[in-house]
């Protein structure tokens, strides 16, 4: 496992919608792909031909952030935001973010605290916040490059626990997901395999799903599997709703996509079969997988899920074993899955 791999790209700045940083080191490193397929949204993916002409196996990650975008900038300096994906304002308040800039340049601010007592019925609303450079007028702010529609992230602040078993920062919803991938890429030239994998990232997850409703029509895959990270509850006595260092998430449900009983069956068999830990889960919130499943005449689609704590925030946290599972049982799905495989999920 690569960390420092996972410290670069979790610390890249990229809300929904502005991923181009994480699209540029994902392409390049598809540069060796048999083909590399882009959607106009922003979504790269490299072809890799197997020994075969089995199914074509589509792995994907989302490559955006939750963060904020800049909706007003005032006389005095500051500025108000809007929060892009799911964003509880309770957990911005104090922190430090970057804005960037019109010409890529990225400068730190914070956000404001307010005393719950002036805010709304109690209840923080992320227009409540202000973001804070320390300028002293709007001419200023402009003259830095800062400009309404800005895209804001927090700041990065990585580092591996002291017991060496786990990893802090943000943005691992999904950056984990794009590490794992990522790893695969180097690790698919040495996988003797049937199918035809394409592996890459979409943008735009956090909003509504969007990159992968335009990204997997460029394949129509017979499999799509995303890797992403999901919210666990363990640290709130509720271990049945996921836990770190339990194994992979086998998403069995979610609001946006059930999985095809067969194919929870299959990754089962196969995970028991070579030791790899897993723990059904069951979501509140979707992933990719529920837009994938809608191309062509339906596809097979379900979530490789990487357990996390405190998601949507500056500081989550993950398991190094569970991203392992997660990275293991791809590599053992892309190894074991051919023609008749996918016969039997269908029939």
């Amino acid at each position: 496992m690569n960390i420092e791999l996972y410290k670069k790209i979790s610390s890249m700045h990229g809300p929904s919608g502005n991923e181009h940083n994480m699209k540029a080191y994902m392409k390049e490193a598809l540069k060796d792909a048999d083909e590399i397929l882009e959607d106009r949204m922003g979504g790269v993916f490299g072809v890799f031909k197997g020994e075969k002409e089995g199914p074509k196996i589509m792995i994907c990650a989302h490559m955006d952030e939750v963060g904020a975008i800049i909706t007003d900038i005032t006389k005095d300096g500051f500025m108000k935001i809007t929060s892009i994906g799911g964003v509880n304002p309770e957990v911005l308040v104090s922190s430090n973010v970057n804005i960037e800039t019109k010409d890529g340049k990225l400068i730190k601010g914070v956000i404001s605290s307010i005393p719950p007592h002036i805010s709304k019925d109690n209840k923080l609303a992320i227009e409540d916040l202000t973001l804070d450079i320390g300028a002293i007028s709007d001419e200023e702010v402009r003259n830095l490059g800062i400009e309404i529609g800005c895209f804001v992230s927090p700041v990065d602040y990585f580092y591996v626990t002291e017991n060496g078993k786990r990893m802090v920062n943000k943005a691992f919803d999904d950056r984990m997901g794009c590490a794992i991938v990522l790893e695969l890429i180097e690790e698919i030239k040495n996988i003797k395999h049937p199918n035809t994998i394409i592996l890459g990232g979409t943008v735009q997850e956090e909003v509504g799903l969007r990159g992968a409703r335009v990204a997997t029509p460029l394949v129509n895959p017979d499999l799509f599997l995303t890797i992403d990270v999901s919210p666990m509850m363990d640290y709130l006595g509720k271990p049945n709703e996921g836990a770190l260092g339990k194994g992979f998430l086998l998403r069995y449900f979610d609001p946006g996509c059930i999985m095809p009983l067969k194919l929870k069956n299959y990754i089962i068999s196969l995970s028991e079969k070579n030791n790899i830990k897993y723990q059904m889960f069951r979501s509140r919130g979707g992933t990719d997988a529920g837009a994938a499943q809608y191309t062509g005449y339906g596809t097979l689609a379900t979530t490789l899920g990487v357990p996390g704590r405190y998601i949507h925030s500056p500081a989550s946290m993950v398991d190094l074993d569970d991203v392992n599972s997660v990275k293991e049982i791809a590599k053992k799905i892309i190894e074991d899955f051919d023609n008749d495989k996918l016969k039997e999920i269908l029939n």
